[in-house]
């Protein structure tokens, strides 16, 4: 919008009562007015468009999982240019699985688009695209996206050194490893009393002295108990500098039972 047209739709909403003005000075600052009568509606729409992205987003995300050979990444664009009910999903694949791995997916979505009544354009990307990708604007929904978040050439970042084993001595996954977080997100999805369990284990932690770990604690309090589901998995798996300074005090693997180190173990290799 121009700086115009923005101060001409703000007085009309003022009239209506759907925001008021704030602070003093020169420059005009507003705000939602939650008295007014239609703020509660208004708010309330706003919140169920949200969860239906959210959960569009995750039905996308695991039938991704179920592909006989997921792509290494996948995200949905924004609406399609003059589509209403229409989002494109994004597949980048090292290999040559591609086509078919195209003609899977679509067939698989048709149940999602018949849930959430949008029309589910499906692509695969080649490198050579790869770089002229907005990460800021989509919604990663498998992998993840290279750099941090801005335009960037992209065969994603948190590829594995050649020769170096993501498994510990015992056989059981490293904690700290991307493989550990990416079959952890889909455990989750299959059993969710883990993420329970990992919100006790923090406050059972956070209630014993200090021992250096506090901040960080703090930090994955704050992250189990406020961020959506969807949010969570990506957070999970996102090779930025703090998912991968956090997963050294993970409050998932003392949370684990053998049986299910053993279906991580399992979750992991099918990914790779």
């Amino acid at each position: 919008m121009t700086e115009a047209s923005a101060r001409k739709a703000l007085r009309r909403l003022a009239r209506t009562g759907l925001v008021e003005r704030t602070g003093n000075g020169k420059k005009n600052q507003f705000a939602l007015c939650r008295e007014g009568s239609l703020a509660e509606a208004v708010c309330r729409l706003f919140e169920l468009e949200r969860d239906r992205g959210e959960a569009l987003a995750q039905a996308v995300r695991k039938t991704i999982r179920c592909l006989s050979s997921p792509p290494r990444m996948a995200w949905v664009q924004d609406y399609l240019a003059g589509w209403s009910d229409c989002q494109e999903v994004a597949l980048f694949y090292d290999d040559d699985v591609e086509a078919a791995g195209v003609t899977e997916l679509k067939e698989r979505l048709v149940e999602v688009e018949e849930e959430f009544e949008v029309v589910l354009e499906v692509r695969a990307l080649p490198h050579a695209e790869m770089a002229e990708v907005d990460w800021s604007s989509v919604v990663p929904v498998f992998g993840t996206p290279p750099g941090n978040g801005s335009r960037g050439s992209g065969t994603g970042s948190g590829e594995r050194p050649p020769g170096e084993n993501p498994f510990s001595g015992n056989g059981k996954l490293n904690p700290e490893s991307p493989e550990f977080s990416v079959a952890l997100v889909a455990f989750l999805e299959e059993n969710l009393s883990v993420l329970r369990r990992a919100r006790e284990n923090v406050r059972g932690r956070l209630r014993q002295p200090q021992n250096g770990e506090g901040h960080d604690l703090w930090e994955w309090q704050k992250i189990l108990d406020t961020f959506s589901f969807p949010r969570l998995l990506h957070f999970l798996e996102s090779d930025s500098p703090r998912a991968v300074r956090l997963r050294e005090c993970s409050p998932f693997p003392a949370v684990l039972s053998e049986e299910e180190e053993a279906r991580l173990a399992q979750l992991a290799n099918r990914a790779h």
